[in-house]
């Protein structure tokens, strides 16, 4: 798996009806990923005053989230995990990443390590620069696709959005709440450069428009305010 990845990405809000709509029209031209099926578990990383989040929400050219990432239920120091950092400018995203167990995160983040790869110096120095700690749990079950020809084409939908502030732990919990509700989906398409003709003649006749959408900001958001950002189409 690559531990760093850059692309173009792009997102859509849907309703269950136009998801099974969409996926109807492109499957002749894709395929399940290597993990068609999953859950993915996050703890969201930020200063205590929630600065990086608080940024983001203000929607400007460069932002950068810190986030513990697994792929399973962690019932272990043992288990590993994923430190990741992701950064985008305008459309385009860049993730860097290292995988450690989940003791060896938590002892990184109390004492980040400058002397060490590119990619754990990077850490390092963000972690440090920020002084952040597990703010947010966030988790969703998602449906992965890739393009038959365009292996580099990425399509994922992301349903059962679901958080919380305390208990703080890669799994789920009794005080997990819902974003929104069960039938909307959120469909993320990623390609390293433009889409190819078919994918944008379905958008298009569907029309389905990109929309400026984080999870963990409308996770943040809607606890302070009661309600979520306002969509609009990028």
């Amino acid at each position: 798996m690559k531990q760093v990845i850059q692309r173009f990405e792009k997102k859509y809000l849907l309703d269950a009806d136009q998801c099974r709509s969409f996926v109807m029209r492109i499957q002749p031209y894709i395929t399940e990923d290597i993990y068609p099926v999953s859950t993915i578990y996050n703890l969201y990383l930020d200063t205590e005053q929630f600065d990086l989040i608080h940024r983001s929400i203000e929607k400007p050219p460069f932002k950068e989230k810190l986030r513990i990432r697994s792929y399973t239920p962690v019932c272990s120091e043992e288990e590993p995990i994923y430190l990741e950092i992701k950064r985008k400018y305008a459309q385009i995203v860049c993730k860097r990443r290292m995988q450690l167990s989940y003791g060896e995160c938590r002892r990184f983040l109390n004492n980040p390590n400058l002397s060490a790869s590119q990619i754990e110096k990077e850490l390092s120095y963000t972690l440090y620069h920020y002084q952040v700690q597990p703010r947010i749990f966030l988790a969703y079950d998602r449906i992965s696709y890739v393009g038959k020809q365009e292996q580099q084409l990425r399509i994922t939908m992301d349903s059962h959005i679901r958080s919380r502030f305390d208990h703080l732990s890669l799994n789920d919990h009794e005080s997990n709440e819902e974003l929104f509700h069960r039938d909307m989906i959120l469909l993320e398409i990623k390609a390293e450069r433009s889409y190819p003709l078919w994918l944008s003649s379905v958008l298009s006749d569907m029309r389905l428009y990109p929309t400026s959408f984080s999870k963990v900001g409308q996770v943040f958001y809607k606890k302070e305010k009661g309600e979520l950002l306002c969509l609009q189409a990028s």
